[in-house]
């Protein structure tokens, strides 16, 4: 390409060199219009050598991954379409401290682009996000299949629908609002937003408990599960003993996933953090998409501090989404969560991902592990390339974690069976590492239906 380029600005300036010199001896256009000509062929130039510049431009600030999306011919991808959240950083002045809008996957949005949560900038100044609009579409979609709940804004412990004081703290409970996030906003942590009464300053972190704090970092933990699962026939399996017993199945498909937040907690420069959540709290006034901040005893909505925060609503942040994956069914869910776990330490040498990019969810018809990015990015497909041969993916699963179960502790610890991102927070009581070990060196294999 950069050869085409050098060939075009020769090209160019040897058409403008023609262009002079017939002007210079003629002064005006041929009578066979070769000057027409020449200018037009002049502008086509121009205009390639213009796009092929803006071209290379694009790939220069595209990642290696956008490219592989982009020009790989191999179904296998590392980023697929998705939806996004679009954002904002408003900076001193309420001007904006980002020239366009940026924006997030959906998924990662809840987790990261939640009300509270903390940007670093590159002008390090910390912004915090704090107005939030919602998608109205995807929202009553999603509403319409999600129960509905209510929620602590003391301990963020969520309630039947029907609770009016939480059981633990006797805190009065708040309605939980489901809503898609569409679009975000993030103010300079400091940005005087109001002059209260009293003299003080209502800044955008006073979201946080701690607002005499400087905020570090914000964390959304988010709940997954599984709404809908349909196998490929073709990548479905039987899992057999060494003898030949079934014990299970395994099936990769496609998977619809639904995510869910409903609180943070924030972290401090200091080194302290917020012993509790902190509940997303939007103001109740009309459609007013400010979130709630705390000054002493008092409330205001931090994108118009005279509004009635009386009523404000509490919101469970959602979304759904399409992807691939696989599911492990066996006799016990303590064996299944076990099994997930090696899947994803062998996806990693397998596909090349790291462990956030294969989550794992546990339903009540098995265990999945999927692929993060929306649509599927080919990751866990691998799994069932070659099953049911000795040089499979699966077979080659297993060996890794084989080797990465070989621990001398009982039951799991972090060198071998604990996880990022666990759904079960790594609880030992969770796994059976001892019999999924005494399988692997019995044999564990996968088969086609019919040869069971």
């Amino acid at each position: 390409m950069f050869a085409e380029l050098d060939q075009l600005e020769s090209e160019v300036s040897d058409a403008r060199r023609s262009n002079r010199r017939r002007r210079c001896g003629t002064g005006q256009d041929g009578e066979d219009g070769s000057g027409a000509d020449q200018r037009e062929r002049l502008e086509r130039l121009r205009n390639r050598r213009t796009q092929l510049d803006q071209y290379l431009q694009r790939l220069e600030e595209q990642s290696f991954g956008d490219f592989l999306s982009t020009h790989s011919d191999t179904d296998f991808s590392l980023r697929s379409v998705s939806d996004s959240v679009t954002y904002e950083l408003v900076g001193s002045g309420f001007e904006l401290a980002t020239s366009d809008p940026l924006d997030r996957d959906i998924q990662v949005a809840l987790s990261e682009s939640h009300p509270g949560a903390a940007y670093l900038h590159s002008d390090n100044e910390t912004y915090v996000v704090t107005e939030f609009v919602e998608d109205s579409y995807e929202t009553s979609q999603v509403r319409d299949a999600v129960a509905d709940q209510s929620i602590c804004p003391t301990c963020g412990s969520t309630h039947d629908v029907e609770a009016n004081d939480c059981e633990g703290c006797g805190t009065e409970l708040k309605r939980l609002r489901t809503v898609v996030p569409s679009r975000v906003r993030a103010f300079k942590h400091d940005l005087p937003v109001e002059t209260l009464a009293n003299g003080d300053s209502l800044t955008p972190d006073s979201i946080y408990r701690a607002d005499d704090q400087e905020i570090q970092s914000a964390y959304a933990p988010v709940d997954r599960e599984v709404v809908g699962f349909t196998p490929n026939d073709k990548r479905s399996f039987a899992i057999v003993d060494g003898d030949g017993n079934q014990l299970g199945t395994f099936a990769h498909g496609s998977v619809r996933i639904r995510a869910t937040a409903d609180q943070f907690y924030a972290s401090y420069k200091n080194g302290g953090s917020d012993p509790l959540p902190t509940i997303f709290e939007r103001c109740g006034v009309g459609s007013c998409d400010g979130f709630v901040g705390h000054s002493g005893d008092q409330s205001y909505c931090l994108r118009d501090p005279q509004h009635d925060v009386d009523d404000s609503v509490a919101v469970r942040l959602a979304a759904e989404f399409e992807t691939e994956g696989v599911r492990v069914q066996l006799d016990r869910e303590e064996l299944e969560h076990t099994l997930a776990h090696g899947l994803r330490v062998a996806l990693q040498y397998i596909g090349g991902v790291g462990m956030r990019k294969v989550p794992e969810t546990i339903e009540e018809d098995g265990t999945y592990v999927y692929d993060a990015d929306e649509g599927g990015s080919g990751v866990t497909v691998l799994l069932s390339d070659g099953a049911g041969k000795p040089d499979g993916n699966f077979q080659q699963a297993l060996e890794i974690m084989s080797k990465t179960f070989d621990c001398d502790c009982d039951g799991g610890c972090p060198f071998c069976l604990y996880q990022f991102g666990c759904t079960e927070r790594n609880d030992p009581n969770s796994f059976d590492k001892a019999e999924l070990s005494g399988l692997l060196t019995d044999g564990l294999q996968l088969v086609p239906h019919e040869e069971v």
